[in-house]
Order: structure tokens, then C-alpha cells, then sequence
């Protein structure tokens, strides 16, 4: 059988002390869990640290089961570990379990090591369904990460994945600043540009007619033209006024 229909079965047609006491449990994941994404050391064995492999997994039924059986949706694992249930879920692109987790009461706004946000995750993975969960749910979109000083905005236009162009306009309606810079005044536009990150289109247009400001400087004077691919750097070159927001330019938050 399964090991999550063999946790399922075990988690809702026992007692709390099965749930709880995860050795048999533990056993049977370290037997049949190679398909898990993230999976932990199997020496720990909080409700939590299981719902956290659950969720990188995407196993919506078993974790509903160890909801009910007292698991916490918002919690760290033990032994420090620095991302939530929530983040895991969000990291792999489980909408539904998203959605799971936030009408049970996680916060959209959590962050572990380094200031790194489930929202963040998500926009960086290209997962717009994700993001647009927390965004409805109250995940701030200026909030930075601790190590770079970069918004989920930043990070989505960063990304190379699939689903990031939507991230990116999606940010942008929930009102992510624009002309956000990290720490190095390093700016969205900037990487949407950039050659490194294969110049994307999209992202740029939808940050120019946001107002992006193309001129804007790093610490080391790099500006989103001089980053540009060519393809990219015509339209720099060419952007009209018209087309850029009207409103009188927002400060950064």
C-alpha cells in the first residue's frame, strides 16, 4: 500500500496517540518515501515536520487528517528547521493546499531563514495561482527578504520559470512597488531586462506601463539599459511617456 494512504488510514482511523506517536509512521516513510521533494531526516518526528513533507508533496487528504489531529498550520518544525507548512506548499506550487492552510489561520506573511516569504517562494517558482492566494489572503508584496533586501516582485522578475511574467503582473495590481531596490539598488526592471535572466518581454512592458524607471542606478552604476539584451534595450530606448503611469511617482516603501 501507499505510504500516505497508509498515514491516512493510520492518522484518521486511530487514536491521537497513533498520530502522535510517529515511530511506525517515521518507519514507513523512510521504506517508501523516495518520491517526497524535501524529506527530513527521519530521526525527527513532530506533527509538524510531517506536515511539512506532506505539503511538499502536494498530499492534501493526509494533511487534512493531520489537521485534525492537532497539528498546527503556522508552526516551525523542530529542531529550528526554517520554513513553515505553509512555505512548503507554497515553494511547490500546491494552490489547494495553500488555500487549506490559510483558511485554517497561517499567516501569509510568515518568513524563516533570511526573511524569505512563502509569498516570495511562490512568485519566484512562477506559481501565479499561489500568488494570487496570498495576495487576496493579505501577503504584503514590499515586504523584503533579510539577506538581499528583495521583494517578491524582484524575485519574480528574476525567475526563470514558467508562470513568473503572471507573478509579475500580479505583484504589480496588489501594488508591489515598481522601482523597488535591494540592497545594491539592483531594481525589477532591471532584471526583466537583463540578458542574464534571457530578457523577458513581458515583464518589461508590464513594468514600464507601471512606471519603471529605466535610469534608475545600482550601487556600481549599472542601470536596466545598460544590463538590457538588445531586443530589450529598442524598447528601453523607445518607451514613450504616454504609455507610463500618470500618478505622481510612489516612494519607496
Amino acid at each position: 500500500m501507499h505510504s500516505c494512504h497508509v498515514v491516512s488510514r493510520c492518522v484518521r482511523g486511530s487514536s491521537k496517540r497513533c498520530a502522535r506517536g510517529y515511530f511506525a509512521i517515521r518507519e514507513m516513510f523512510a521504506v517508501r518515501a523516495g518520491f517526497l521533494l524535501h524529506p527530513y531526516p527521519f530521526s525527527r518526528t513532530t506533527i509538524t515536520d510531517w506536515m511539512c513533507l506532506l505539503a511538499a508533496n502536494g498530499d492534501l487528504t493526509n494533511l487534512k487528517a493531520m489537521l485534525c489531529v492537532g497539528g498546527a498550520p503556522d508552526v516551525v518544525g523542530e529542531g529550528g528547521v526554517a520554513v513553515n507548512v505553509l512555505y512548503r506548499a507554497a515553494c511547490n506550487g500546491h494552490a489547494a493546499i495553500v488555500l487549506e492552510l490559510l483558511n485554517q489561520g497561517a499567516s501569509p506573511n510568515w518568513s524563516g531563514f533570511a526573511g524569505f516569504s512563502s509569498l516570495m517562494a511562490a512568485a519566484s517558482g512562477g506559481h501565479s495561482q499561489v500568488v494570487k492566494l496570498l495576495l487576496e489572503r493579505g501577503a504584503d508584496p514590499n515586504q523584503p527578504d533579510k539577506h538581499h533586501g528583495r521583494p517578491a516582485l524582484l524575485w519574480a522578475a528574476s525567475s526563470l520559470r514558467r508562470g513568473s511574467e503572471a507573478c509579475v503582473k500580479l505583484l504589480l495590481q496588489a501594488g508591489a512597488y515598481h522601482d523597488y531596490q535591494d540592497q545594491t539598488g539592483y531594481t525589477a526592471l532591471m532584471a526583466a531586462s537583463s540578458e542574464d535572466y534571457h530578457g523577458n518581454l513581458g515583464k518589461v512592458r508590464a513594468l514600464l506601463r507601471a512606471g519603471a524607471d529605466p535610469d534608475l542606478e545600482t550601487t556600481d552604476g549599472r542601470t536596466a539599459r545598460s544590463l538590457a539584451s538588445p531586443r530589450v534595450a529598442s524598447i528601453l530606448d523607445n518607451w514613450s511617456t504616454e504609455f507610463l503611469s500618470k500618478e505622481a511617482p510612489a516612494q519607496q516603501p
